[in-house]
């Protein structure tokens, strides 16, 4: 019953964003995408917006007169009213994706092994957070996290122009309209974020590819996450989180900055990737494929028990006992 008056909701508020969206002001033509091309005072009042915060003016017209930058409405829907159940991670605990993640552990297990020792931190855990963000860097989003941002700042301006009109709004629709007003203060220090990673980098500004929510890379870093805890792996002197060892690190570095302790049990540490992903559901499909991870067995083919020399390694010890898992009841929690 709640997840079908959820479904209900969704569908609701989804719809109306998108309608929403698409009756606003300053909207020419639609691509087959869904997209939305920008009017030139969208741009203009985008360049101005980050001219104040101290960018200069040529380096804002060099990237907001860009081509490619466009409205996305599916982002503005998405970031207002962002649910999730059970069946969004079913996927994650399947034998493929344990497989998977066995092959991967040991591609990388080098690079894990260090990283681990270096933040004392559970490598199955980086291995997990890993799979689920973007299967192992096979998912990685397909939105320009430019657009992303810029999606949310012009919608925001659009509404703030009729913020009169709230008075005569039902309860769903001011709901709406007060997450846009939220999540645009948060786009805008994103965006910010965004601009200097660009400025450094030297990147081209639709080289950044990720979620609705603006994450990208393997580990679907946020840009001020990416600022603030990215790791160049191997001191080459940048930081690229579409390659493994830069995320392998990255993550690694997240989760000690925000007090992991070694041990995959440990209460504390459901806290810490709460940060990391505001879903008590995210903290335990998480906990529970690392879990599975520690103690996975290579399925045995017996045309080929040579195979049996996977089963018991010093870090893989497998036994016929189920591991124990972690649970919660909570369905969803909403980011900011």
């Amino acid at each position: 019953m709640h997840d079908q008056q959820i479904s209900i909701k969704s569908f609701f508020i989804i719809t109306f964003c998108c309608l929403l969206f698409f009756i606003g002001p300053s909207i020419s033509a639609t691509s087959q995408t869904g997209h939305t091309s920008i009017s030139f005072e969208d741009r203009i009042y985008l360049i101005t917006l980050f001219e104040k915060e101290g960018y200069d003016r040529e380096f804002l017209t060099k990237i907001f007169n860009h081509k490619k930058l466009n409205r996305i409405p599916i982002v503005i829907a998405r970031n207002i009213n962002n649910t999730e159940s059970r069946r969004s991670y079913a996927d994650f605990y399947s034998a493929y994706s344990m497989r998977k993640a066995y092959r991967f552990s040991k591609k990388w297990n080098s690079v894990l092994n260090r990283a681990a020792k270096h933040f004392n931190v559970d490598k199955e855990i980086l291995v997990s957070i890993l799979l689920v963000e973007t299967g192992l860097g096979n998912v990685l989003g397909r939105y320009p996290v430019i657009s992303v941002f810029s999606s949310i700042l012009l919608k925001h301006n659009d509404i703030a122009s009729k913020d009169s009109q709230m008075k005569n709004m039902s309860e769903d629709d001011q709901f709406i309209f007060e997450r846009i007003m939220l999540k645009s203060e948060w786009a805008k220090n994103e965006m910010i974020a965004l601009l200097k990673i660009i400025e450094n980098t030297k990147h081209h500004p639709f080289y950044f590819k990720g979620s609705y929510a603006g994450a990208f890379g393997i580990p679907q870093f946020l840009p001020s996450s990416y600022l603030k805890w990215g790791y160049d792996s191997d001191d080459n002197g940048s930081i690229n989180l579409y390659l493994i060892p830069d995320a392998i690190f990255s993550t690694a570095n997240y989760l000690k900055a925000h007090g992991w302790k070694k041990g995959l049990y440990r209460e504390s540490n459901k806290d810490v990737l709460f940060q990391y992903n505001h879903s008590r559901l995210y903290v335990e499909t998480v906990l529970n494929i690392a879990i599975k991870i520690k103690n996975y067995c290579l399925p045995v083919n017996k045309t080929k028990k040579k195979q049996n020399q996977f089963l018991r390694t010093k870090e893989n010890n497998c036994t016929n006992n189920q591991p124990k898992t972690v649970s919660t009841e909570e369905k969803y929690n909403g980011d900011v």
